[in-house]
This record gives structure tokens, C-alpha cells and sequence, in this order.
């Protein structure tokens, strides 16, 4: 089904479109296509040549195909079906995607929306974007997975509700922020690429697998601690920062922590890296445990003001050395095993 609107004019209905191939419709960059009747019904793919402000609804499910729109998008999956696309879009101004509860909004082809995205829906289960330029994320609640891929910058102008995992991709030399305090994060977010990387849960939160060619901060503001299902690589400074009263739990063998890292805050803290690792300036409320897996010594570039007991653990061919003059042990250090140790504390220092 083709629609060719040449000049001076756009394209509308007055009754529904039951269309079983795909269908094409084009007018000029100055007019309008608006095809809003609810039952309509675009079994195959729905692509749009050219146009301004262009408005699809479906009855069902719709899949876009290549579409270059110079004003506003809105597309509408009434009842029982997803929205997706099997090819790129480019969309100049505002996009608006709505799907009816319980369905999805699956964007994966590698497109151009050049305005603000908003994704609509009750109760969404997944959304997957993708992005060529820098994206910014609207308030959004779903029942399950976020996936978002960018070729720019990752940012937020509202809260994020996310019960399933979240997947981020903004390539090694762009940044991901997303620190709205009301975010909520129930399952792990993962950073796939990403340069500076910030991220802030109202609870706790769980970090996936993550490569960050910069720096990345995490803040798990109140009720809820720091954990991971996946090894973080994180090349530039790490902060993490749980409330007083909840643990920041690192413990993956493969970590990586090329830079240093510190904890603003955090009851108990464990840190794991596969190589050296740096402590940056920390305070730590409860027990603290770092261990240098292999291949590297323990060092720090900012004082430890540490509560609890803390053990430290490298390997017998390297050093563990915490010479920092302001730093505070309260309760004992003890050393699981290493090499050449050094220690100073600013006042009493215990020995486990």
C-alpha cells in the first residue's frame, strides 16, 4: 500500500486501513500525515518517506519501518501489541510512543531523534532504544527491562522506575548521567560503554557488568547497599556512596579498578580487584576488607577514616602500603597476607 501526497497537501483518513503488506506513505516536508483511526489494522511494516508531523495508530501491534520525519512523531499500539521498527528513523522534532498495558516498545535500530522521546504506557514492560545522537530519558515506569543505546550523552529529565535490568551504551567517550534521587533501580544496570558514568538509586542498587572508560559514581541514597552481578572495569576514579546504616559489597574476583577508589560513605565495605588496587579517601562506618587478588599491591591517595575493623590482603610478592598521615583506624588492621606492609595512623593504631 503506497500513498504518494506529491505538493501542497497531506495525508488523512475518514475510514480504517486494514493493509496485510507493507505500507509506504509520503508527502512533503511541509505537510502533515495523520492516520489516527483506532481500528486501523498495518499487519507489515509501516514506513514513511517523507512528511512533517506525522500521527499512526494500529489496533494491534505496528512495526516501522524506514521513516524520515522532519516535524513529530506519535505512534499508537491500541490494544495487544508492541511497538517496533525494522529500520532506521529519523524523527526532527518530538517523539511520543504508546502502547496499551502489559505490552513493549522495541527501538532497536540504530535511528536519529533529534527531539525529546517519551514513551507512554500504564504499566510498559520493556523498552529498548537506540539512538545515533546523545538521548535524554523522561520520567519512565515499566515492569521489566531498559535498554538504551547512544551515539551521544545519556541523561535524565525524570525519574526512572525500572524493576528488571538496565542496559546502558553511550560509547567510550560519552557520558551517562543519571542521578535523579527518586530513581529506582530494582534489578542490576549494567554500563556496556560509557565515559564518566554517574548513577543514583533512592534504594539500593545492583551494578551489572560495566566498562567505564572514565570516572563513575554510584550513590544508593537511603534504605538499601552497594552490590554486584557482573565485573566492573572502570578506568578513571570510583565513589560509592550507601548510607551509614547499609553495605557497599564488591566482591567480584574480575574487577578492575584501574584508578582509586573511594567510599564517601557505607556501613561495611568489601572491595575485590583482580590486579592493584588504590584507595581513594574513604569513610566507612562498619568493617572494611580489601583484597588485591594478584598481580598488585595495596596503595592509597586519600586518608581511611574506618571504624570497624579492617583487613587487607595481597599476594606475597607485593605491598600494602597505607601511609597517609591523617588516616584513622578505630578498631584493629589486620593483614590476611602480603609483602612488604607499612601502616600510619594518625593517633592509636590496633593490630589484628
Amino acid at each position: 500500500y503506497s500513498v504518494i501526497a506529491t505538493a501542497s497537501g497531506g495525508i488523512t483518513q475518514t475510514g480504517a486501513l486494514a493493509i496485510t503488506g507493507v505500507s509506504t506513505f509520503q508527502a512533503d516536508t511541509s505537510n502533515d500525515i495523520t492516520l489516527t483511526t483506532a481500528t486501523n489494522n498495518f499487519v507489515a511494516a509501516v514506513g514513511i518517506t517523507s512528511g512533517r508531523n506525522v500521527q499512526l495508530v494500529d489496533a494491534g501491534a505496528i512495526d516501522l519501518g524506514a521513516s524520515t520525519v522532519t516535524g513529530t512523531l506519535a505512534v499508537t499500539a491500541t490494544t495487544g501489541g508492541d511497538i517496533t521498527d525494522s529500520a532506521a528513523i529519523s524523527v526532527g522534532g518530538t517523539s511520543t510512543f504508546t502502547a496499551a498495558n502489559g505490552q513493549s516498545i522495541d527501538l532497536g535500530s540504530a535511528s536519529t531523534y533529534t527531539g525529546t522521546v517519551a514513551f507512554v504506557g500504564t504499566t510498559l514492560a520493556n523498552v529498548t532504544i537506540n539512538d545515533s545522537g546523545a538521548f535524554d530519558l523522561a520520567a519512565l515506569t515499566i515492569t521489566n527491562n531498559l535498554s538504551v543505546t547512544a551515539g551521544g550523552a545519556v541523561t535524565q529529565s525524570g525519574a526512572l522506575v525500572i524493576p528488571g535490568t538496565t542496559t546502558l551504551a553511550a560509547g567510550s567517550a560519552n557520558d551517562i548521567t543519571l542521578t535523579t534521587a527518586t530513581n529506582n533501580f530494582t534489578g542490576a544496570v549494567g554500563i556496556t560503554s560509557g565515559q564518566n558514568v554517574g548513577l543514583t538509586d533512592a534504594g539500593a542498587i545492583v551494578l551489572g557488568a560495566s566498562t567505564v572508560s572514565g570516572t563513575y559514581s554510584v550513590i544508593a541514597t537511603a534504605s538499601g547497599g552497594i552490590t554486584q552481578t557482573g565485573a566492573l572495569a572502570i578506568t578513571g576514579v570510583s565513589t560509592f556512596q550507601a548510607d551509614t546504616s547499609n553495605d557497599i559489597t564488591l566482591t567480584t574476583a574480575t574487577n578492575n579498578f584501574v584508578a582509586a577508589v573511594g567510599i564517601t560513605s557505607g556501613r561495611n565495605v568489601q572491595l575485590v580487584d583482580a590486579g592493584a588496587i588504590v584507595l581513594g579517601a574513604s569513610t566507612v562506618s562498619g568493617t572494611y576488607s580489601v583484597i588485591a587478588t594478584a598481580s598488585g599491591g595495596i596503595t592509597q591517595t586519600g586518608a581511611l577514616a574506618i571504624t570497624g575493623v579492617s583487613t587487607f590482603q595481597a599476594d606475597t610478592s607485593n605491598d600494602i602500603t597505607l601511609t597517609t598521615a591523617t588516616n584513622n583506624f578505630v578498631a584493629a588492621v589486620g593483614i590476611t597476607s602480603g609483602r612488604n606492609v607499612a601502616l600510619t595512623d594518625a593517633g592509636a593504631i590496633v593490630l589484628g
